[in-house]
């Protein structure tokens, strides 16, 4: 399951809206609402978010693999 409450308190915490994050992965503001309600980042995807936000390998589970 994705955990969309835990991505976007990293990304309040850098200072960051999910608009700025969508651009700064090179999607579309309306695909990241659309990928956020279904939970369908790519692995690319989530390569860059989890490099733009600076991730943890805990958090980068946390967010996109949690139980």
């Amino acid at each position: 399951m994705f955990n969309k409450r835990l991505l976007k308190s990293k990304v309040v915490a850098r200072g960051m809206t999910l608009g700025d994050l969508a651009v700064a992965i090179g999607i579309n503001a309306s695909t990241m609402t659309r990928k956020l309600k279904q939970g369908t980042f790519n692995r690319a995807e989530i390569n860059a978010i989890s490099d733009v936000l600076q991730l943890t390998d805990e958090e980068i589970i946390a967010i996109f693999f949690a139980h």
